[in-house]
């Protein structure tokens, strides 16, 4: 059986002082390190949230939020997953299409 994997990376850089704490939300649940989604928050105030595999259930907003002692701010976009999907059973040699994610 063979699945291709299509990887993303949502990248922010947060500027503040006092420094702010980052976290994602896909469809309005955070977002937690997992094997499916990778969360980096670096020194220089960038966050890197990968999301290695997508699936048309990844679907819909996608946010970042940033919190520090001044505030919240957010910033939101949407993930749409549309295309194929392909895969692959040797035994059976059944097709289907590969989905691809972009965000718009």
């Amino acid at each position: 059986m063979y699945f291709k994997k299509i990887r993303h990376r949502f990248e922010v850089k947060v500027e503040s002082y006092p420094r702010s704490s980052v976290f994602w939300y896909l469809n309005g649940k955070e977002i937690h390190p997992s094997k499916e989604f990778g969360v980096d928050n670096l020194e220089d105030g960038t966050s890197i949230l990968t999301l290695s595999e997508v699936f048309p259930d990844d679907a819909g907003e996608l946010m970042c939020e940033a919190h520090n002692d001044k505030g919240v701010v957010t910033t939101i976009t949407h993930l749409n997953v549309t295309g194929q999907f392909f895969f692959f059973c040797p035994i059976t040699q059944f097709y289907h299409f590969l989905f691809r994610a972009f965000i718009i």
